[in-house]
């Protein structure tokens, strides 16, 4: 019986070996160590998220959103809201559009050391593959309208949706700008940032919702990795 048993066994160890999570064995400082595809969780020189101390600026995206068609993806630990649409965000001259938003919490991205509540980041990409993300902070305050929306998502049965981010970010807020990573493996680089600086309110309510209905894990937050602000 013992021998029988060997071969499930060691198939369950081996398929857990390389699974990350945010705590014990798969936690974040041990990404790297996990499989050889998430070396940069180690290695990267301009790793995500990190600890703003600089001032925010002028922010020099223009922003083209409308209510769009969306539907909802289990991916790893959150639920995504994924966009397969011409919503998108003009840097300069180029186009990234729209593709994906997703929740952390408490906010990945420090201010001066301290954390927000919550982190809303919202993925973009160019048609040559390259991606900008925002991450927007939101906290507990009076409640949000808007935000009402993506719950309503988050509880449907219904994979699919509508969202209007127009009507939820603030277009002319000032922002700061660097060159780093994805949070999660396999913290591939070249995620242009913009961290933008006014929060979100929401209701106590509605941060429990999404904390419920779009995190799996009792926290989903990387911790701050080191900047190398000489680069810019």
């Amino acid at each position: 019986m013992k021998k029988f048993l060997l071969f499930p066994v060691l198939v369950f160890v081996s398929s857990c070996a390389g699974s990350w999570n945010y705590e014990g064995r798969g936690a974040p400082k041990n990404w790297g160590d996990l499989k050889e595809e998430f070396k940069f969780c180690k290695i990267g020189y301009n790793q995500s998220p990190i600890n703003v101390t600089s001032q925010f600026v002028e922010n020099e995206l223009k922003f083209s959103y409308n209510n769009s068609d969306v539907e909802k993806q289990r991916v790893d630990h959150v639920m995504q809201i994924i966009y397969d649409s011409k919503n998108l965000v003009l840097r300069g001259k180029k186009k990234y559009f729209l593709r994906k938003i997703e929740f952390h919490h408490p906010s990945e991205h420090l201010v001066n050391g301290e954390a927000s509540s919550m982190e809303m980041q919202i993925y973009h990409k160019s048609e040559d593959e390259q991606w900008l993300a925002l991450a927007v902070f939101m906290e507990i305050g009076q409640e949000n309208l808007e935000i009402k929306n993506i719950i309503k998502l988050l509880q449907n049965k219904e994979k699919e949706g509508k969202l209007d981010l127009s009507k939820i970010i603030k277009e002319k807020d000032k922002i700061f700008f660097y060159d780093g990573s994805f949070t999660t493996p396999p913290c591939k680089e070249g995620v242009k940032w913009y961290v933008m600086k006014t929060l979100i309110t929401v209701s106590k309510e509605q941060m429990n919702q999404i904390i419920k209905l779009g995190i799996f894990a009792k926290s989903n937050a990387r911790p701050a990795q080191e900047f190398h602000p000489e680069k810019y």
